[in-house]
């Protein structure tokens, strides 16, 4: 079998995918992110940290952990149009262009705290992907998880389209019940926008976190009030999670 699309990094280098647009500091989404990660921190949770920010995109968190007196910022991209991006709107941030798996084979630097936003849905083995994070990270070191929930987006495929003003198509099913999806934005004059995903269960992801040397310490689910019809009212969009280092 292929492998997924959706791990393939070089998706956001495509025409079909531009995350300087999409993945931008104010792009509804990310501001999102930021203000439930707001709701689970506090104003010294980040005061004097290292942080590395796995998957960092453009830099959509950067000026966020620098309002919190974080003391150093690492990000970690694979994509060379990303990290150009990134470069230009923070150049005083150490962007480095790389997957996790390879950051984490040369990095000899431990981090406090560790930014995982939206990254599992581009891996497939999210116990590695545990492991590795493990790695970096110092004794009782913290990760911030958000990811999507697949049992929304699974629901999202069934609905027409001019309700959910996305085309989601499960392309794949996993053996351990996440979903792969090709999800595109955009009609009419809109410049369509493509992107592969995997979505894990929620459960999954927190028995590898707990087999791979994570407790979880706070777990919320984040639904989108945007959405009205019953089948996708009361389903979670994104779970935030955040874990502790064993």
């Amino acid at each position: 079998m292929n492998e997924p699309r959706a791990t393939d990094f070089r998706q956001y280098d495509t025409p079909e995918l531009d995350w300087r647009i999409r993945g931008a500091e104010d792009w509804p989404s990310r501001v999102f992110f930021r203000n439930e990660l707001d709701s689970v921190t506090s104003a010294d949770t980040f005061r004097g940290k290292r942080v590395v920010d796995i998957g960092s995109g453009v830099g959509q968190l950067f000026n966020w952990l620098q309002t919190r007196g974080v003391s150093k910022i690492v990000g970690v991209e694979p994509s060379e149009r990303n990290v150009q991006a990134s470069k230009e709107l923070h150049p005083s941030i150490t962007v480095v262009q790389s997957t996790l798996d390879s950051f984490t084979k040369t990095n000899h630097e431990p981090f406090d705290i560790a930014m995982v936003l939206m990254v599992f849905e581009h891996i497939q083995d999210v116990g590695g992907a545990f492991r590795d994070i493990g790695s970096i990270l110092v004794d009782d070191g913290t990760c911030y998880v958000i990811i999507g929930d697949n049992d929304y987006n699974i629901a999202l495929s069934k609905m027409p389209r001019e309700e959910t003003r996305v085309s989601v198509e499960v392309v794949r099913e996993f053996e351990d019940g996440s979903v792969e999806t090709k999800i595109v934005w955009g009609e009419g004059g809109e410049t369509q926008t493509t992107m592969h995903d995997i979505f894990h269960p929620a459960e999954l992801v927190l028995r590898l976190a707990r087999e791979n040397g994570f407790a979880l310490v706070h777990q919320k689910t984040l639904l989108d009030a945007t959405r009205t019809s019953p089948e996708l009212k009361n389903i979670p969009m994104f779970h935030l999670l955040v874990f502790q280092k064993k």
